[in-house]
């Protein structure tokens, strides 16, 4: 950790700033890119490692580093329509990488529970079906999906890339099964890592910056903000 820090802090990035700050700006606004199961677990304990080494030693390399924040709420009378968005453009907060990264653990989380349970709803719906005919009393064809409708927008968002098999792809790579970081429960881990976290004396400074889905997501795991 520490060599790779002082060696991205020593040379320069695109901008001619410490290259320590383009890595991060690059990873923070990318994050939402990783589809793979091993690609997520893999960026997301590196974050709660980073974090977790920042705080631990005030590396002061990280205070000066600002990243974009939340998307903020525009003002508008009427309907939005894009002539009105082309001139109002989308406008963002500004905030430390730190508080970032510490969002974007707790977006992880969420969509780790959110997966998993549509994952235990979908393995209910299954075992309640066994005995079932497939078609009602009115000879309609019923159907259970399990999908939830946040799964169903996930979907929409990421592009369908979970039709592509990626994560298949993470079972049939040796590097990947050889890992220990692919035997980890992500969302086990990330519970863990948060409830160690809200007890450092700095946490105050984190919960300024909360929105309410994020409190939403704390509070779900016994951490009142």
């Amino acid at each position: 950790m520490e060599a790779i820090l002082e060696f991205l802090t020593s040379v320069p990035g695109p901008t001619g700033k410490p290259a320590l700050e383009f890595v991060l700006l690059e990873w923070c606004s990318r994050q939402h890119l990783f589809f793979g199961a091993y690609e997520r677990k893999v960026s997301s304990v590196a974050l709660c490692k980073i974090l977790q080494h920042a705080i631990t030693h005030n590396d002061q390399r990280f205070q000066d580093i600002h990243v974009q924040g939340d998307e903020i709420a525009q003002q508008t009378n009427g309907i939005r329509t894009r002539s009105k968005a082309l001139q109002e453009p989308t406008q963002w907060t500004s905030v430390p990488v730190l508080v970032k990264i510490y969002k974007l653990l707790i977006n992880e989380l969420s969509n780790q529970m959110e997966t998993n349970a549509s994952l235990q709803a979908n393995n209910g719906l299954d075992d309640e079906d066994e005995g079932w005919d497939e078609d009602d009393e009115d000879g309609d064809e019923v159907q259970f999906t399990g999908q939830t409708l946040y799964s169903l927008l996930d979907q929409y968002d990421k592009g369908d890339y979970q039709g592509l098999g990626l994560d298949e792809e993470d079972e049939d790579d040796p590097d990947a099964l050889q890992d220990p970081t692919s035997q980890i429960d992500l969302q086990a881990y990330l519970t863990e890592f948060f409830q160690s976290f809200s007890q450092q004396p700095c946490f105050s400074v984190f919960t300024s910056h909360h929105t309410d889905v994020e409190k939403q997501v704390l509070h779900a795991i016994s951490i009142n903000v």
